[in-house]
C-alpha cells in the first residue's frame, strides 16, 4: 500500500515538473534554471569587475604613405576587437613589440583574408567588399606576448575603432569553487584575497578594490564650426557600478587609454573672403604701396579648400587689396628750377637752370645720392626774329544794350614773356589794344530787348566745346530793368545761347589761332585785297598745326576803294619789276628803301 503510494506521488511530481521546466534555461554552468549568463569579462556569473574594458579611436591624419602607430596591445588581452570605420585604400597592420616581427600587412607586403595564428591565440581578418565599414580584425585570446596595432596609409584615415578587455585577477574554474591562477595570465599584476574577500595588491598598504575602470569619453565641443573640425575625448576614471567619476588615482596609470581626436561637423563652409599675405613695398622710398590677393573660396577640411565665384562672397566686406606702405622716407629726386632766357634775341642760342640732388625736406645733398639720370641743365633755344605783334580776335561779342568791353590774346614771336606780362616789348614795339570799349547795336528801349549774360569757359573736348550765355528780353525804362515774355522782342532776332569755341587750356590741344594785323588794301583805287599773318601757336607759343581748322581765322579779305581815274601817262619802259614777290614788298611798306624801290619799280610806282 504505502509502494502503490510513494509511487504515486513520484509520478505526480514528475508530471508537475515537465510543466515547470518548460519555461527554464540552462545557465552558463549547465544548470538548468541557475539563471547565470557570462559577464563582459567571460566570467560565469561574473558582476564585470574581473577585467578592465579599454577601447579607444585613432583619428590621427596624415597625408604620406607611411605606417602610422596606433596603439600596443598587452600580454593577457582579450576579445581584441579592430574596426576600419569606411571602406579605404588603407590597411591594418600588426606586429610584435618586442622583435618588430610583421604579423599582418608588414613590411609594405599585403596579407590574405582570413583565420591566422598569432601569439598562441587565434586572428580572424576580414576585409569589406564594397561599401560600409572597412577592414576588421578579431583575436580571441588571450594573447601570450604584446603585439602593436599599426595603419598602412594609402589615403585619409576615416578612424581605427579599437576594444580589448584584460583582466584583472586569475579566472575561477567553473568545476571549482577554489581559484585556480591560470598560466597565461601570469606575468599580470599579483592580487591578493583578504578575509573579506577584497583585492589587495602587496606593493600597497592598503586594500584597492577592482571595480574601478578607466572610460574614454566623447563629450567635447568642436574646434571648427563646418569644414572639419576635431573634438577630443576625454579619459576618466569611473566607478563600474555606477559609473561615477572618480579621481584618476584609483585607476591603474600604465592601463590608461590615450585620447584620439575625432572628426566633426564635416560639411563644408559658406563661402568668405580669404586674403594672401602682403607683398613687400612697390618701392624702398617715397610713394610706395603694397598689394595681396583676395578670393572667395569655401572650406572643405582642415587641409583642404576650394575657390569659388565672387559673387558668393558678401561684396561689402571684402578686405582690401591696396594699402600705403607706412615709415617710408621720402627718396632723394632731382628739384630744378625754371630755365632762363635765350641767350640770343634772334636765332640759335642757349638757354640754363640750377639742377640739385634734394633730400625729403628739401635741402640740397650730394649728386651722387639720386639714383635717376641728372636732368641737363643747358639746352639750345632759339628766339623768333619776326618783330610783328600777333593777335587772336575779340573773344566775348558785344551784346545787349549799352556799352561793355571785349578782350584778345597777343603775342611776341621775339619775345617770350610778352604773352604773360602783355608789357610793352624792346623788340615788337607798343602792343596793340588788348582792351576795346564796345556798344551793342541794339536800341535801349522800353519795350522788349535781348539781354545776354557773359559767355561761360569754354567747356567740352578738344575737338568739340562750347560757351553759353543766359539770354532774356527786358525792358528798360529809367535806368529799370523788366524781364519779358521772349514774344514780346518782337522784330528782333534772338541771340544764340550757345556758340562753339576753342579751349585754351586743353590736355589734347592747347594751340590758339594767332593773326596779325590787316595789310593796306593791294590798290589805292578800285578793288584789291588785303592780307594778314595766321600762326597756329601752342601753350609754349611756338608754332604747330593742332588748331580746329574750322575755325582759322581767313588771311585775305577784299577791300574797295574809289574808282581810278582814267589818266594818260608816260609808261616808263624800264620801270619793271624785277622781283616776283613784289606785292609782299608793297604790303610791308618797304618801297620808300631804294633797294625795294629799284627791284619792285612798277608796284612801287603804281602803289605811290
Amino acid at each position: 500500500m504505502w509502494l502503490l503510494l510513494a509511487a504515486s506521488a513520484l509520478c505526480f511530481a514528475s508530471i508537475h515538473s515537465q510543466y515547470y521546466l518548460r519555461d527554464q534555461t540552462v545557465g552558463c554552468d549547465g544548470m538548468l534554471g541557475s539563471g547565470k549568463r557570462l559577464d563582459r569579462c567571460g566570467e560565469c556569473g561574473g558582476d564585470n569587475t574581473t577585467c578592465r574594458v579599454i577601447s579607444g579611436i585613432f583619428t590621427k591624419r596624415t597625408s604620406k604613405a607611411a605606417y602610422e602607430y596606433i596603439t600596443e596591445f598587452p600580454k593577457g588581452a582579450e576579445s581584441i576587437n579592430i574596426t576600419e570605420a569606411r571602406n579605404t585604400r588603407n590597411y591594418l597592420a600588426l606586429r610584435y613589440s618586442s622583435t618588430n616581427q610583421s604579423i599582418l600587412n608588414g613590411n609594405w607586403s599585403l596579407t590574405w583574408a582570413g583565420e591566422h595564428d598569432v601569439a598562441g591565440t587565434k586572428l580572424v581578418y576580414k576585409k569589406p567588399r564594397q561599401h560600409g565599414v572597412g577592414e576588421t580584425i578579431y583575436i580571441q585570446g588571450p594573447l601570450q606576448e604584446e603585439i602593436t596595432l599599426l595603419l598602412l596609409v594609402q589615403t585619409r584615415n576615416p578612424g581605427i575603432y579599437y576594444h580589448y578587455i584584460l583582466p584583472v585577477r586569475p579566472k575561477v574554474s567553473t568545476n571549482s569553487a577554489a581559484a585556480h591562477p591560470v598560466d597565461n595570465y601570469a606575468d599580470l599584476p599579483k592580487y591578493v584575497q583578504d578575509s573579506l574577500g577584497r583585492l589587495r595588491s602587496p606593493s600597497q598598504q592598503g586594500y584597492v578594490g577592482v571595480t574601478y575602470q578607466w572610460r574614454v569619453l566623447d563629450d567635447g565641443g568642436c574646434s571648427e564650426p563646418c569644414g572639419e573640425g576635431l573634438r577630443e575625448q576625454r579619459v576618466v576614471c569611473v566607478l563600474v557600478s555606477s559609473k561615477a567619476t572618480v579621481t584618476e588615482e584609483n585607476c591603474p596609470s600604465l592601463q590608461r587609454p590615450q585620447p584620439e581626436k575625432i572628426l566633426c561637423n564635416t560639411q563644408p563652409c559658406s563661402p568668405r573672403w580669404e586674403t594672401d599675405t602682403w607683398s613687400e613695398c612697390s618701392a624702398t622710398c617715397g610713394h610706395s604701396t603694397q598689394t595681396r590677393s583676395v578670393t572667395c573660396r569655401r572650406r572643405i577640411s582642415s587641409i583642404e579648400s576650394e575657390s569659388v565665384s565672387a559673387v558668393n562672397c558678401d561684396s561689402t566686406k571684402k578686405p582690401s587689396t591696396v594699402r600705403m606702405c607706412s615709415n617710408i622716407q621720402m627718396c632723394h629726386t632731382w628739384k630744378h628750377s625754371g630755365w632762363s632766357k635765350c641767350s640770343a634775341q634772334c636765332g640759335s642760342g642757349s638757354r640754363q637752370r640750377v639742377v640739385n640732388c634734394v633730400n625729403g625736406n628739401g635741402g640740397v645733398v650730394d649728386d651722387r645720392k639720386c639714383s635717376l639720370d641728372k636732368p641737363r641743365d643747358t639746352e639750345r633755344c632759339y628766339s623768333s626774329c619776326d618783330t610783328t605783334w600777333f593777335y587772336s580776335d575779340w573773344l566775348n561779342t558785344c551784346n545787349g544794350c549799352g556799352r561793355g568791353d571785349q578782350t584778345r590774346e597777343l603775342f611776341c614771336p621775339a619775345d617770350e614773356e610778352s604773352y604773360s606780362s602783355l608789357r610793352t616789348s624792346s623788340l615788337c614795339g607798343s602792343p596793340p589794344n588788348r582792351v576795346q570799349a564796345c556798344e551793342s547795336r541794339s536800341e535801349c528801349r522800353n519795350l522788349g530787348s535781348w539781354f545776354t549774360g557773359a559767355w561761360s569757359d569754354c567747356e567740352g573736348s578738344c575737338e568739340e566745346a562750347y560757351q553759353r550765355r543766359h539770354v532774356f528780353c527786358m525792358a528798360v525804362e529809367h535806368s529799370n530793368y523788366e524781364k519779358l515774355e521772349d514774344s514780346q522782342c518782337i522784330g528782333q532776332e534772338k541771340p544764340t545761347h550757345k556758340q562753339k569755341c576753342q579751349k585754351l587750356h586743353c590736355n589734347q590741344s592747347t594751340s590758339l589761332w594767332m593773326t596779325t594785323d590787316w595789310s593796306e588794301c593791294s590798290v589805292s583805287c578800285g578793288e584789291g585785297h588785303q592780307r594778314r599773318r595766321v600762326m597756329c601757336l601752342n601753350k609754349d607759343r611756338k608754332e604747330d598745326n593742332s588748331c580746329l581748322q574750322d575755325i582759322k581765322p581767313p588771311t585775305v579779305k577784299n577791300c574797295a576803294t574809289p574808282a581810278c581815274p582814267i589818266i594818260q601817262q608816260y609808261v616808263d619802259s624800264s620801270c619793271t619789276d624785277k622781283y616776283r614777290s613784289c606785292h609782299v614788298v608793297v604790303q610791308a611798306r618797304l618801297c620808300k628803301l631804294s633797294y625795294y624801290n629799284n627791284i619792285c619799280c612798277n608796284s612801287c610806282r603804281i602803289t605811290g
